[in-house]
């Protein structure tokens, strides 16, 4: 995780998916585990602001499918930016974002 960094879009998404290939935790605080999603959920957000809408909606249904959706800033994120346009967002994309826990 210490080039985490350098990952592309597809390559950060591929990385998530994976995370969701992987047997579940005790914890979504469990230590290994914990550094993984956190240092991608840093990424993504470091990386938002770059991104399309379909885009941001794709990388968070992959936060909401490994249930982080509560935990990570992602989501937080996400929303902020997206509620401040919604004219921008698809009539799917914004039924999306309804259903988005934050």
């Amino acid at each position: 995780m210490d080039n985490v960094e350098r990952l592309t879009t597809s390559e950060l998404y591929l990385m998530l998916k994976c995370l969701k290939e992987l047997p579940p935790t005790e914890s979504y605080s469990s230590h290994n585990y914990h550094d993984v999603w956190s240092a991608l959920d840093d990424m993504c957000i470091w990386k938002l602001r770059h991104w399309d809408y379909e885009t941001l909606v794709k990388f968070a249904d992959i936060f909401n499918q490994l249930h982080l959706g509560r935990i990570g800033d992602y989501i937080f994120r996400f929303i902020d930016r997206a509620s401040r346009k919604p004219e921008k967002l698809t009539q799917n994309q914004l039924i999306h974002l309804f259903f988005y826990n934050r």
